[in-house]
């Protein structure tokens, strides 16, 4: 059929067309609907200008509402060849800024960027400053998601000089929420919180009911970050009230999230799980999976600071399997989206097949690296906090000025732990070994340092034998095992004693660690070693039926040194590469009898001094190391 329609039909589309363009952010299930009927009209008439121009405008409500599918990129592309024959149409820059914006929320961000680059340069030269201002929005999303706040910030400025020239509002309302969202993500608040009052002040003089809440949960997250809690809960009401008119669960359920997760913080109580539990409901109504294994985590760090252990490591377990599905899911789905975006190009262009190939990898190269990033981000975090729960040096200066503690993770964390109390006259100090190294361990010694605070501090038991019994109780209860199953389970090998700082009574127990006791005899000319070993168990469920641990008693005198040490540097490989070995406990014995007339400091710097050197044939430490070194 030849394209032969009468004028005013066409006119009639074109018109409806760029009214459903201009609508298309405000009302995009209406825009839909409209574009629907039009592209069945242009089909029936062969009006082909107004069939691709409302195309454009389903798709592109297709995506704003989160409905589109595998199918978006392939009529996009389709659309985008069409306007390439004429590309002055408004249509060509149109179809290229939201390809561009698709590609990058498929993660595709180097194709994406090709198609700003393309879209930005035909905009300058046809004059088309809001569809300048879109572009530079789309790159400043692309930057945002590669970590680059700065050149993101950059765009969303431009897009914003632009959009105040032109008076379109709505848009500034928006670049100033976007420039504030980056300035936060770069822990640069205080700019953040002027652009998001920008933002606010904007959104009020023109009565923009959707977006107003958006600003206040922007501020309430900022003030969050600053620890200013009591502002940024106010914000989070205002949001939640704002929400009332316009019903948004997606603003319900971040309001929810952030004061349940505030008042976790300041105030562990029900009310801060109650906020927790039905922004959990919306999200698993919205299936906003990401959000739901957040919730997770918070529940979890609201158990640990209400002191129940179990549900806080119950809640634990569930944020780990959530995050694992989500982030597998997620990777899924780019990889799909990949596919996609690598089959058009291959239809499309058979010659660029291979430098296709080379972005798609690099692209997954990228995102590796990105999400090692965040890992290694959340470890680091992780190990903060398990410093922070070991003794600090001011705090064991104070009690036991005579001493050192090598410790030496094999990872950012460790499952190695070592921890000191006082209780009236007497000293109490562990030097433990977890199950496994890493985030594992880590955990572990959470727990053992959690119980050990709970049986000393609020249970009032000291006594050696006792608390590792007790110890062991709490560990398999945690932990949820069947006393029946025989199976070596997860637990702890740990060397504890305590001791009377007037009298020099020592009390010892120990799970498999022995404790090692110097002596100067011969008027201090000669050295003797006395070992005190451990019960031949761990703390956790044993092979063997779990029999109380012993508790054995020895007289300190004045001068001796005692340690208590993990396995890690007995077990450490090194020496010469051609002879990879154990250090062993006979080669550590000697080391410190040879060390013994040295004062404590010093005999710290030998012990890693002599580390290095065994190892320095490129072998990796293999395990967590402590070593507790006391003289009195």
């Amino acid at each position: 059929m030849i394209e032969n329609i009468d004028t005013n039909q066409k006119n009639s589309i074109d018109y409806i067309n760029t009214e459903c363009w201009q609508k298309r952010y405000e009302k995009p299930r209406e825009v839909y609907s409209e574009a629907s009927k039009i592209i069945h009209k242009c089909e029936e008439i062969n009006y082909k200008k107004g069939l691709y121009y409302s195309k454009l405008n389903k798709i592109v409500c297709l995506f704003l509402m989160s409905e589109h599918n595998d199918q978006i990129l392939k009529e996009l592309y389709e659309i985008v060849d069409y306007f390439s024959q004429n590309d002055n149409e408004i249509g060509y820059v149109n179809s290229l800024n939201v390809t561009a914006n698709v590609l990058q929320s498929y993660g595709d961000f180097k194709t994406a960027l090709d198609f700003c680059i393309k879209a930005q340069k035909k905009a300058q030269i046809l004059k088309l400053e809001a569809d300048l201002a879109d572009n530079f929005s789309i790159c400043g999303l692309i930057y945002s998601d590669l970590f680059d706040f700065e050149t993101a910030i950059s765009n969303f400025k431009q897009a914003l000089e632009i959009r105040t020239k032109i008076n379109s509002e709505t848009a500034m309302a928006s670049s100033l929420n976007l420039i504030a969202r980056n300035y936060a993500l770069s822990a640069n608040y205080s700019e953040a919180l002027i652009y998001y009052n920008k933002a606010l002040e904007l959104r009020k003089k023109i009565n923009d009911t959707g977006g107003l809440p958006w600003t206040h949960i922007g501020l309430a997250s900022t003030y969050e970050k600053m620890n200013d809690y009591v502002t940024a809960l106010n914000h989070y009401e205002i949001a939640l009230n704002l929400n009332k008119e316009i019903g948004d669960k997606r603003c319900k359920l971040h309001c929810y999230f952030g004061i349940g997760s505030i008042k976790s913080v300041i105030s562990p109580s029900k009310i801060a799980e109650e906020y927790l539990l039905d922004a959990k409901k919306i999200a698993d109504e919205l299936n906003a999976r990401p959000l739901v294994y957040q919730i997770f985590k918070n529940l979890s760090e609201l158990y640990e600071r209400m002191l129940d252990i179990p549900k806080a490591f119950a809640y634990f377990k569930m944020y780990q399997t959530n995050k694992e599905e989500v982030v597998n899911a997620k990777l899924q789905n780019q990889l799909k989206n990949k596919e996609i975006v690598f089959a058009i190009e291959k239809s499309q262009r058979e010659a660029e097949i291979y430098r296709l190939k080379h972005v798609e990898l690099k692209s997954m190269y990228g995102q590796l690296q990105q999400k090692n990033r965040e890992i290694t981000d959340s470890i680091n975090y992780a190990r903060n906090i398990q410093m922070a729960l070991l003794p600090s040096g001011d705090y064991i200066d104070q009690m036991l000025p005579e001493r050192f503690i090598l410790f030496k993770p094999r990872n950012i964390v460790s499952g190695d732990f070592y921890w000191i109390n006082k209780v009236n006259d007497n000293f109490i100090i562990v030097a433990a070994d977890c199950t496994g190294h890493g985030v594992p361990g880590a955990f572990m010694s959470l727990l053992g340092i959690s119980f050990l605070n709970e049986i000393v501090n609020n249970l009032k038991i000291i006594k050696p034998d006792l608390v590792l019994n007790k110890l062991r109780e709490m560990v398999i209860s945690a932990l949820n095992k069947n006393k029946n199953n025989k199976e070596i389970s997860d637990g702890m090998d740990i060397s504890l004693c305590l001791i009377n700082e007037n009298s020099l009574e020592m009390q010892y127990a120990g799970a498999f660690n022995p404790l090692f006791v110097f002596r100067k005899i011969k008027q201090n000319t000669d050295i003797e070693l006395i070992q005190i070993d451990g019960d031949r168990m761990p703390i956790g469920l044993y092979i063997k039926d779990n029999e109380p641990f012993l508790n054995k008693t020895f007289k300190l005198q004045k001068s001796d040194t005692i340690y208590m040490f993990s396995d890690g540097y007995p077990d450490q490989f090194g020496g010469p590469l051609q002879k990879k070995q154990k250090f062993m406990k006979k080669r550590f014995k000697q080391l410190l009898f040879e060390i013994q007339f040295e004062d404590m400091n010093t005999q710290k710097q030998i012990l890693e001094n002599k580390l290095v050197e065994w190892m320095k044939d490129e072998n990796t430490q293999t395990d967590d190391i402590t070593v507790i070194g006391l003289r009195f």
